[in-house]
């Protein structure tokens, strides 16, 4: 996407995040101004975003989202939620964001880390890929309906939504299998 880029950087010292609403290009420059490389990185995000809804000017939808009142579970999310204002009704929650993400993320925090609930209850095709401040080094990643392809090398563990994007690199390539 070219509307807004962000980072999720999770170190054995917590989690730090970044977004602009700027494009992907610009914010890899601001990323590396803000220099991410520290020892004892475990996990980086990035995600850049096209606004399919909810506008980039607004950096609350803008990724990576942060939920929870401590700002505990950070996540990034590619495809689309049909039935976000459902879920928001049957859970008695008012809107935060305009982006169909928020209810992702909610969900799972709501449910907690090790819960499936969530996943059962959205319907539409996404990937997400979100951390606990409490679990810094530990990343989940889901797949619903969306393409989702992993590379492992020797010292990094990559994803993507479609293999290609890892043409060149070292190592293994797999597909995710589907609600895993």
């Amino acid at each position: 996407g070219t509307d807004a880029s962000g980072y999720i950087l999770g170190t054995s010292a917590g989690v730090e995040w970044w977004k602009w609403h700027i494009p992907s290009s610009e914010g890899r420059i601001l990323m590396e101004k803000h220099s991410p490389w520290k020892p004892g990185i475990k996990i980086l995000l990035g995600h850049t975003r096209m606004a399919t809804n909810g506008s980039p000017m607004d950096n609350l939808n803008n990724h990576p989202l942060v939920v929870g009142g401590t700002k505990d579970l950070l996540g990034i999310h590619n495809g689309i939620i049909w039935n976000k204002a459902g879920i928001l009704a049957a859970h008695k929650w008012t809107q935060q964001r305009e982006v169909d993400t928020e209810i992702a993320f909610r969900l799972i925090h709501h449910y907690g880390p090790k819960s499936l609930k969530p996943f059962g209850l959205m319907r539409g095709q996404w990937n997400l890929a979100y951390l606990w401040r409490k679990a810094p080094g530990v990343l989940h990643l889901v797949r619903h309906g969306n393409p989702l392809s992993i590379r492992e090398g020797t010292d990094y563990t990559a994803f993507a939504s479609i293999e290609r994007y890892w043409d060149g690199l070292p190592g293994t390539a797999r597909e995710v299998a589907e609600d895993t």
